[in-house]
């Protein structure tokens, strides 16, 4: 009896069981169906073929300036580069490496070392210039305007850690960039460009279950703004993504909420907005897998959930980028395995669908890729550096045209600029040794998109 009792009851849990497999992948086809806005499709994974070249540019010189994150900026300006520094290690208080440095461009001669004489973290990663003035944010809670020679004209003190590169833009109409910047604590900051003063701020939220709102104490913005006008008033606004799983869009003159988009998870990555066949879109990378591509008013338009070869998620601290042949690049970092690697994601501009991702395998990349010709074909190629001290090339299509071993692991996003005025472009990279390596490449002209952030004002704006 009791034999029979249990067989009847294990087949009903059987049942039960397969019933509810069956409703949970009815559920998870719907839910992908309608996220990604386009039935999914297979990923092409992109193999090394005989055909790859092997490159090896000259070093033309290398300066130590210490560590460098995947939230740092490398820019070119009057002859000079200009670089943020976390210092000999990113978590020692009272760091004498830390600081923004200034270096000849021929040369690579340290011209000025900027460092704010006050005591604790001072990391800085991401730098603005607007023509011989520098501005930056600090992890002891400040941002500053220093002009080249080292002469500070302001300083801010904010509410935490400033983690992203500020971006330049002018909002109060006197033709003189300001300063949007977002802190570590949450609170996006909009300062007068030429005195510091404060125009607005933003604090970030997150809705709690019991349907109350409660400030975020910490690590809520880690990414760079983008800036561009969405609302037709003739003023940049903000595009920004919390850890709270919130992207935002703000009112550049006010600060205002103009909408706000909900990921599944924590945003790192720094937002894109490109026009895409004559229509502001806007390309944001969440941290676990999935790239969304919104228009101007905060739509969903496509999205598309990124998956390594095994199955596993991608980590996304990389920024997107939209290429010139209508393709989103962007790297993961999440495995330290060929389950990492460099992604090429073709938009359907007929639909707006995301569709068959070409993904090369290797290892982690956090840096944002770049498009410039480095091999002198005469037309842009797309760049790629690794974490395990290798650098790839891409063509539009996918195909790995060259590598180059380089000396270091490297999560910055290097810098492609003719800084010489030789007619050919230069490949900038700060390395996990602390260096920062200037090669000379054989490509000239073509840069598309040629360092972090797009432009020294950091506007993640194509």
């Amino acid at each position: 009896m009791f034999k029979q009792q249990k067989s009847k009851f294990l087949g009903i849990v059987f049942l039960l069981i397969l019933f509810s497999l069956i409703q949970t992948a009815i559920s998870k086809k719907k839910t992908s169906l309608l996220a990604n806005n386009s039935p999914k499709t297979e990923t092409k994974q992109i193999e090394k073929s005989s055909e790859t070249q092997q490159i090896n540019f000259p070093l033309k010189w290398r300066t130590k300036i210490g560590l460098t994150t995947f939230r740092s900026t490398i820019s070119y300006s009057n002859g000079k580069i200009i670089v943020g520094s976390n210092g000999e290690s990113r978590s020692t208080l009272n760091d004498s490496s830390d600081g923004v440095y200034v270096i000849d461009s021929k040369t690579g001669k340290i011209l000025r070392h900027i460092k704010n004489e006050v005591a604790g973290d001072t990391d800085i990663n991401g730098v603005a210039i607007h023509q011989n003035i520098l501005f930056f944010g600090s992890d002891n809670d400040r941002v500053f305007s220093y002009n080249f020679n080292g002469n500070q004209n302001w300083s801010f003190e904010t509410n935490s850690d400033i983690e992203g590169a500020p971006s330049l833009t002018d909002i109060t109409g006197d033709s003189f960039p300001d300063v949007i910047v977002a802190s570590e604590n949450g609170t996006v900051y909009a300062l007068d460009g030429k005195n510091g003063n404060l125009i607005w701020n933003f604090q970030n939220q997150m809705e709690q279950a019991e349907g109350k709102y409660e400030y975020l104490s910490s690590q809520a913005f880690m990414s760079s703004p983008a800036v561009v006008d969405i609302n037709n008033d003739g003023f940049r606004d903000v595009l920004i993504g919390g850890r709270n799983a919130i992207f935002y869009a703000l009112d550049g003159k006010t600060g205002s909420v103009i909408w706000q988009y909900h990921t599944g998870s924590g945003i790192h990555s720094s937002a894109m907005a490109a026009h895409i066949d004559r229509n502001l879109r806007i390309i944001l990378a969440e941290s676990y897998s999935d790239i969304h591509l919104l228009d101007a008013k905060g739509q969903l338009q496509a999205k598309y959930e990124l998956s390594a070869p095994s199955g596993g998620i991608q980590g996304l601290f990389s920024s997107p980028i939209y290429t010139p042949n209508g393709n989103i690049a962007i790297g993961s970092a999440w495995w330290d395995s060929q389950d990492d690697g460099f992604w090429l994601i073709p938009i359907n501009t007929q639909n707006n669908e995301l569709t068959s991702p070409l993904f090369t395998g290797e290892n982690r990349v956090s840096a944002t890729p770049l498009v410039a010709d480095i091999l002198g074909q005469k037309e842009p190629q797309i760049i790629i550096v690794l974490e395990n001290n290798k650098l790839m090339v891409s063509s539009e299509s996918g195909d790995l045209i060259a590598t180059m071993a380089k000396e270091a692991q490297v999560e910055a996003t290097p810098l492609i600029a003719d800084i010489d005025n030789d007619g050919k472009n230069e490949l900038l990279i700060a390395a996990n040794d602390g260096y920062l390596y200037c090669y000379e490449t054989n490509g000239g002209g073509s840069i598309y998109w040629g360092q972090f952030r797009g432009n020294n004002y950091n506007t993640g704006t194509f």
